[in-house]
């Protein structure tokens, strides 16, 4: 059976769930997304993505004009009618239709739209990355205009690694294409903080590090320090954690999962297992 996606409140097949090509999102990226994942048919973190939804809708100016609940709803209808457990799931709010004029739409236009996850849990055992320049526009809202994000990973293809990390202005450590970066140095976990988006993940990930007594410094680092890290992981909200072992061609630390990382990713596990129970 075709997947069901729900424009505008309406359920849609795949094939029939369309929209007008003078969209503003289409014509200009004007709109912003939200993915979220989930275990066993329940979206971890809901609320928490809602509550970035609004905001997101607040900084770009686009109305959510539905209401965070009728929202919240649609999130786990499009789950349910397509009989999904393990799920990717974006929402997607564009300023809508007004032909070329920028500031004035009538109504946005807000898409939901699933599909089954399957994740490699080989990642879980280590992977490569390298470091490329690029500082995103705007890294504060998910926008749909990831022209940077794309370029990155046809660039991770032909290099074989799984993640870019994006280096910004001062060669400071910005995040992945599609995560944030954290290192370990002498057993105190660090993340940058300025220009980058603060994913959910990289959130938890923070609070479970402060809960186990994991010392953990919200502070900028460079490329260089980068480079001489004991240990590299990156968040996202559909791998979860994954270690990086390899970063430029050279091995990071011994070149294998470090035990912050490890500890880490299993807090993250349980605090997941914890928070999708039935």
């Amino acid at each position: 059976m075709p997947l069901q996606f729900c424009v505008n409140g309406k359920f849609l097949d795949e094939r029939e769930a369309n929209v007008s090509v003078m969209d503003h999102g289409f014509l200009y990226s004007d709109g912003f997304y939200d993915t979220m994942r989930t275990y066993s048919g329940v979206v971890l973190e809901l609320e928490l993505h809602l509550d970035r939804i609004e905001h997101y809708a607040e900084m770009t100016g686009i109305p959510l004009i539905w209401g965070r609940r009728k929202v919240s709803r649609w999130i786990q209808e499009t789950i349910q009618r397509n009989h999904l457990r393990e799920a990717r799931v974006r929402v997607t709010l564009t300023r809508g239709v007004n032909h070329f004029d920028f500031i004035r739409c009538k109504r946005p236009t807000l898409t939901i739209i699933c599909e089954e996850l399957t994740i490699n849990t080989t990642i879980y055992k280590g992977v490569s990355a390298s470091t490329m320049k690029l500082q995103r526009i705007y890294p504060e809202v998910k926008t749909i205009g990831i022209t940077g994000t794309i370029l990155a990973y046809r660039k991770a293809a032909k290099t074989r690694d799984f993640e870019m990390i994006f280096i910004g202005d001062r060669n400071m450590v910005r995040e992945g294409a599609g995560s944030n970066v954290f290192i370990v140095k002498k057993g105190i976990l660090y993340t940058p903080v300025r220009a980058i988006l603060k994913g959910l993940t990289r959130r938890r990930v923070i609070a479970l590090a402060k809960k186990s007594t994991l010392p953990v410094r919200m502070k900028d680092f460079s490329e260089r320090s980068l480079g001489q890290a004991d240990e590299i992981f990156v968040t996202n909200g559909l791998w979860e954690l994954v270690p990086i072992v390899r970063l430029n061609g050279k091995k990071v630390g011994k070149g294998q999962v470090g035990p912050v990382t490890r500890r880490m990713m299993a807090a993250y596990r349980e605090y997941v297992a914890e928070q999708t129970q039935h």
